[in-house]
């Protein structure tokens, strides 16, 4: 079946200019489309459960992978939960692998849905994430409580673009299993741990040698560590070759490390757990079996090329697409529109059906295998834009299995806590500040995780900056409960100082008293950035609460 029209003739005479736009669809696909197009409602447990059930191309399968057109429609998050849910209660599968999401947040995650820690609400854990997300991991917890441990399910993340997280896994193991660090190997934990955004640490701080040297010598130091068998110790142990993935990606600028380390996070998964069975979920671009979508394959290879090559016939690939509609993407204010065009699968099906969601399996017929083999578009939404692509997409069908369809977007709401912290900048001249500044005041703050809490350290950021706004240096320093001061040298070529006090998983937080050498500073004049929490401050004190309606568990 052919997608293309006399325009390509007529262009080839010379008489149009060739625009891929114009390319106009065989109306014969779309009566062939429709009959092998199954209508599924995305938002019904009950019709995605007799969906799995019926699907065949699930059988057998130790691995799917479920992808989303765009990181910001609402309806592709509720298709992954029902979908996931409907996975582990039929086809026996017990690894949730969010590939997009940070590794270090798989620590929290599985102490959570494992009942290893119940002080933290999951809407703390989940803070960038809808409500299917929030309810789908509340779901795993409850679905735990009823299995023997080698039957629960398993929640792992695969990205590596927090450096500063990975470090606090690696501190929160040297503490957890009392390995002792020297004053080098503390300070540079320290240092990644509580980078700024912003900083060009790796052209300034560090040369990398020495940071994977110093990265070596504290994992030998946890060779020693008495395997005890939980997967906590096993992901903060394997916290090492991640975080040297994330420098190596850093300082080489190389970036296929990203999906290399997605890679490696799932083989790793598979070869600690038995009869793994893994539900993975991430961009469509990166569950790819091969090479289809032109924008993302200038990079190489990605994760479901990397599986394919592997595990062959035990992976199978769900994309997502939709017809039209709004996502939201986070750098944009706004709402951002679906892209259409003749030539886009999401537009090809919705010309093909009356539903408003359903699956298409790509090997359905040689017909619909054939058509979309052609070059098509496809949706492609990311958060780091403010245009809508519909991005040219080549042979669909070996680069996926199957497509569940939406027929509109919504955007997907972010709507859970966070807190950021409490930032005051000083300037030097103000309040006559030559070598070093010493700091003083009183907080008070509550934590979820209590005393041992892996990702909550508060802390008390210097950050320097010179006079083009660029950041020049920064120091790290531990945040106790009460009373403080600190004095730091201050570097130099400084214009101005930002003193930022902060932390994560708090549950409430109040700043008193701020000093700098002595002079009270308005805190008024401070910047925070903070989404669910109630805000209360005047000159001298700034208070953060969590609202009550996050403090308590959705879906259970």
């Amino acid at each position: 079946m052919r997608i293309y029209s006399t325009i390509i003739f007529l262009a080839a005479l010379g008489f149009l200019t060739y625009n891929y736009d114009s390319l106009i669809i065989d109306a014969e696909i779309y009566p062939i489309i429709k009959a092998h197009f199954i209508p599924v409602k995305y938002n019904s447990e009950q019709s995605i459960d007799k969906f799995v059930q019926s699907q065949k191309g699930f059988a057998d399968k130790q691995i799917i992978g479920i992808g989303e057109a765009t990181h910001g429609t609402a309806e592709f998050r509720e298709v992954f939960a029902n979908l996931t849910k409907s996975l582990i209660k039929h086809k026996g599968f017990n690894v949730l692998y969010w590939a997009e999401k940070e590794y270090y947040e798989s620590v929290a995650l599985n102490q959570y849905v494992l009942g290893l820690n119940d002080s933290i609400p999951v809407s703390i854990l989940l803070r960038n994430d809808s409500e299917h997300d929030r309810n789908l991991v509340s779901w795993i917890k409850t679905y735990n409580q009823t299995k023997s441990e080698k039957d629960k399910v398993w929640i792992l993340c695969g990205d590596l673009y927090s450096v500063t997280g990975l470090a606090r896994n690696i501190l929160f193991l040297c503490k957890t299993y009392h390995i002792t660090l020297s004053n080098t190997e503390y300070d540079v934990l320290y240092d990644l741990a509580f980078m700024p955004y912003g900083y060009n640490w790796q052209d300034k701080k560090y040369e990398y040698n020495y940071l994977i040297n110093t990265l070596k010598a504290i994992e030998i130091k946890t060779k020693g560590i008495k395997n005890d068998g939980s997967l906590q110790q096993a992901i903060l142990l394997n916290t090492f070759n991640v975080i040297q993935n994330d420098l190596k990606r850093i300082y080489s600028k190389d970036k296929l490390v990203r999906d290399t380390n997605m890679f490696e996070i799932l083989a790793w998964a598979k070869a600690l757990r038995e009869n793994a069975n893994i539900i993975i979920f991430a961009h469509n671009s990166h569950i790819e079996k091969g090479e289809g979508n032109i924008m993302t394959y200038e990079n190489g290879r990605r994760l479901g090329k990397l599986i394919n090559n592997k595990y062959k016939d035990q992976y199978y690939t769900l994309a997502t697409e939709v017809e039209n509609g709004f996502y939201n993407a986070r750098v944009s204010k706004e709402p951002i529109e679906i892209c259409t065009a003749n030539n886009k699968i999401g537009n090809i099906i919705g010309k093909s059906t009356n539903d408003s969601s359903g699956f298409l399996a790509f090997n359905s017929s040689k017909e619909v295998f054939d058509f979309f083999s052609e070059k098509l578009k496809i949706t492609y939404g990311v958060n780091n834009t403010e245009n809508a692509y519909c991005s040219i997409h080549k042979n669909t069908s070996e680069a996926f299995d199957g497509l569940f369809w939406i027929k509109t977007s919504t955007p997907l709401v972010r709507a859970n806590p966070f807190f950021n912290g409490i930032t005051a900048y000083i300037n030097p001249e103000k309040y006559h500040l030559k070598d070093s500044i010493n700091i003083s005041y009183e907080v008070q703050y509550k934590k979820y995780y209590g005393k041992d809490g892996y990702d909550d350290m508060p802390n008390l950021l210097f950050v320097f900056f010179d006079k083009q706004e660029q950041i020049v240096s920064y120091t790290g320093l531990p945040l106790n409960n009460g009373k403080g001061s600190y004095t730091v040298k201050i570097p130099n070529n400084v214009a101005k100082i930002g003193v930022q006090f902060g932390a994560d998983n708090l549950h409430s937080f109040t700043l008193k008293n701020l000093k700098c050498n002595n002079v009270s500073v308005n805190l008024r004049t401070a910047y925070y950035t903070t989404f669910n929490y109630a805000v209360q401050r005047d000159s001298t004190q700034f208070q953060f609460k969590i609202k009550e309606a996050f403090v308590h568990e959705p879906g259970l």
